[in-house]
């Protein structure tokens, strides 16, 4: 069998890119001053890289696929089933709720079934890990879409909007995996497009006073942009989007500025080497950075930065955050770099990790790249036997099928009222117990009793988020009323989140304002040495009537 070039050469930029978006990833998680920048544009730019530096146009559709199974699925199976194993023996031995917010309820076998048939992850140490069946279906997508338009980038670009708009009218399905592949897919094919163009620039050099004229520039462009015109984000994995049209020129500024800075930092050898090692390495911090943020937490407790029960949280408080967020990004950083490079010492460990140089023990003798290429060649064997126009047609069906899947809930979604926060919809009426909210803030404190007022047409089901901070003093449940029918009764304690689908059809007022009512039994009674004196109950994150 002939070697195949199968892989680009490394173009260094591309490395210190992902470098620097993986740095903001984890500044987003440790502090939100800096969100309504970084939530533009973070995820998409990743998307975008991927696609660059993709092999997408090099490999048949069965070595791709089965490479991409290997480099994304593998790890996300082996470290999702060593999560659940982790936090129910933690549960067992009542350690759980003192390192995390989580509960967990299920048996190890339930817990590998919900994990593996609906994606239910019990592990929030790992929570990131949703990145890599993402980038997986994404993957796939692009390649579909490459296949049925044979390389005509006109028609990629008109299947892969297509796709995109579908994508964000079906959020309110349960499979989020298809779904925001589905919006991953755009920014992937945007890379491979972007790669055609830039491609030939990659090894020119460029001049450092020309590159920080135009960073400069575009920064300025930026700042001026988001304080008067753009003053929205995006977070996928709570499936928060604005529209196809803003969701598509939204990232555009941010994924500019740090191409910019990339070829920019390579100019400075010290920066060149670390951003390229952080670079090389985003999947270990991607999937760990969280455990990072825990021996972070642990150092701000001994230096009395932090209160010992705050441990328990996934995030940092907000005065946490915005205080130390520099430590915290630093020693989370520094922390899952090495748990990375750890696990990837145990050969077994590394190759479930995607190691494809690890070697698989047996008879076969040889490592995971040759068994790809042998089972990629077997398959692509029996397919080159098949007519050009039937293997066309059978991709044409299953981006149908997929597209089809989508829209069976775009109506619904068409139809539906969608609230997120900050809110500039303008679509209810707040009206008693909402407190004043900051534009940074994607949730909104309601005090024990809050209502709003909609307009509603035929809409049968209100969805609604929120949590409950564990300082809220004798909170037991929670009554919802629609039209002071009252639809929910709910019992719930400090510390909770909470996710409600209540049917409320037999109460709607048809074409008519309708009023709807939340009750929380507990509250936060400010002490007079606290810095906020609001009394609230809860926050509400999203909701939908649809």
């Amino acid at each position: 069998m002939e070697e195949k070039v199968i892989y680009k050469e490394r173009i260094e930029w591309c490395d210190i890119y992902k470098g620097l978006l993986m740095v903001l990833v984890v500044i987003g998680h440790a502090t939100g001053i800096f969100n309504r920048y970084i939530y533009q544009f973070h995820m998409a730019a990743f998307f975008v890289i991927s696609g660059y530096t993709s092999s997408i146009d090099k490999r048949d559709f069965f070595h791709f696929v089965l490479n991409k199974f290997y480099k994304n699925m593998v790890p996300y199976y082996f470290l999702g089933m060593s999560g659940n194993l982790i936090f129910y023996i933690l549960s067992r031995i009542n350690v759980l709720d003192k390192v995390s917010t989580t509960t967990y309820s299920l048996s190890p076998q339930q817990s590998m079934l919900a994990f593996f048939f609906q994606n239910a992850f019990n592990c929030d140490w790992l929570g990131a890990i949703w990145f890599l069946p993402v980038l997986f279906w994404a993957n796939i997508w692009a390649k579909l879409i490459f296949a049925i338009v044979q390389k005509k980038i006109k028609w990629m670009f008109v299947f892969s909007v297509i796709v995109f708009f579908i994508s964000e009218n079906s959020l309110t399905t349960d499979r989020y995996i298809i779904v925001l592949s589905g919006l991953a897919q755009f920014y992937f094919i945007m890379g491979i497009l972007l790669s055609r163009v830039l491609g030939k620039y990659d090894r020119g050099e460029k001049s450092v006073k020309y590159i920080m004229s135009l960073t400069v520039v575009t920064c300025c462009l930026w700042i001026i942009c988001s304080n008067y015109f753009i003053k929205i984000g995006v977070d996928w994995p709570s499936k928060q989007f604005n529209g196809t049209l803003q969701d598509i020129l939204l990232p555009v500024f941010g994924i500019t500025v740090t191409y910019m800075f990339a070829n920019l930092l390579v100019k400075f050898p010290i920066s060149n080497r670390l951003f390229s090692y952080i670079g090389k390495n985003t999947m270990g911090i991607m999937c760990f950075h969280f455990v990072g943020f825990k021996i972070a937490y642990i150092f701000l407790i001994l230096q009395g930065g932090m209160k010992k029960d705050e441990f328990r949280l996934l995030t940092p408080p907000a005065e946490v955050g915005n205080r130390y967020w520099f430590i915290i990004v630093v020693l989370a950083i520094c922390c899952s770099l090495l748990l990375w490079k750890g696990l990837n010492k145990i050969k077994v460990v590394s190759f479930l990790l995607g190691n494809s140089k690890v070697t698989i023990n047996g008879k076969l003798g040889k490592d995971i790249e040759s068994v790809i290429e042998f089972l990629g060649d077997t398959f692509a064997g029996v397919w080159t036997r098949i007519d050009k126009r039937v293997y066309n047609c059978i991709y044409l069906v299953i981006v149908v099928f997929f597209i089809l899947f989508l829209t069976k809930n775009v109506m619904v979604r068409l139809n539906s009222i969608s609230i997120t926060f900050p809110d500039i919809s303008s679509k209810v009426d707040f009206e008693n117990g909402w407190l004043p909210q900051d534009e940074r803030e994607n949730y909104r404190w309601v005090e024990k009793a809050s209502s709003f007022r909609v307009f509603l047409t035929n809409q049968t089901e209100l969805h609604l988020e929120g949590y409950v901070p564990d300082n809220i003093m004798d909170m037991s449940r929670v009554d919802i009323y629609f039209n002071d029918y009252i639809v929910l009764e709910e019992d719930l304690s400090s510390g909770e989140g909470f996710v409600y689908d209540i049917l409320i059809s037999e109460h709607v007022k048809k074409n008519a304002e309708n009023e709807i009512r939340i009750e929380f039994d507990g509250s936060r009674v400010p002490s007079e040495t606290d810095g906020d004196q609001r009394i609230f109950s809860a926050l509400i994150s999203a909701i939908e009537i649809r």
